[in-house]
C-alpha cells in the first residue's frame, strides 16, 4: 500500500500522515474540468475551456487577485446550462467544442481545431449550449 506522507516515520490516524498532495483535486477541478487560466497577468482577462464530456452537474469558484470567478453547469452533453460570473475588470473567453451552439460573440484568437473561442463579458453570463 502506498501511502503519501510528510514524516519518514508516521502514525496510523495522525496528521503525519496528511501531504500537499491533498490539492490535486482542487487542481484538477479548476484547471482540468473548468480549464480556468489567465490570458494576462492579474487575472484581467481569462479562459475556460470546460472539460465535462457526460458530467451533469459542476459548480466552483475560483478566488482570483481580481475577486471570485463563479463556474455552473448544469444538464448533458447537447442540452448544457452554463453560467459564469466574472469580477469586476476581468475580461473572459469560452472555448466550446465546434458541434456545441451558443449565442454568445465569437472571439478572435487561436483555439485547437476541435473548439470555438467566444466572448465572455465582465459580470454574470448564462447560456444554454446545445
Amino acid at each position: 500500500m502506498y501511502s503519501s506522507q510528510e514524516f519518514w516515520q508516521a502514525h496510523p490516524d495522525s496528521s503525519e500522515q496528511w501531504s500537499h498532495c491533498a490539492v490535486v483535486p482542487l487542481y484538477l477541478a479548476f484547471h482540468g474540468l473548468a480549464g480556468l487560466r489567465p490570458l494576462v497577468p492579474g487575472f484581467k482577462r481569462v479562459e475556460l475551456c470546460l472539460q465535462l464530456a457526460d458530467l451533469a452537474d459542476l459548480e466552483l469558484t475560483a478566488h482570483t487577485i481580481r475577486g471570485p470567478i463563479q463556474v455552473s453547469a448544469r444538464g448533458a452533453i447537447g442540452r448544457r446550462e452554463i453560467t459564469v460570473s466574472l469580477p469586476s475588470g476581468c475580461a473572459g473567453e469560452i472555448l466550446l467544442r465546434r458541434e456545441e451552439s451558443t449565442t454568445l460573440a465569437r472571439a478572435a484568437g487561436p483555439a485547437p481545431p476541435s473548439h470555438l473561442r467566444y466572448r465572455l463579458p465582465a459580470g454574470r453570463s448564462r447560456m444554454v449550449v446545445s
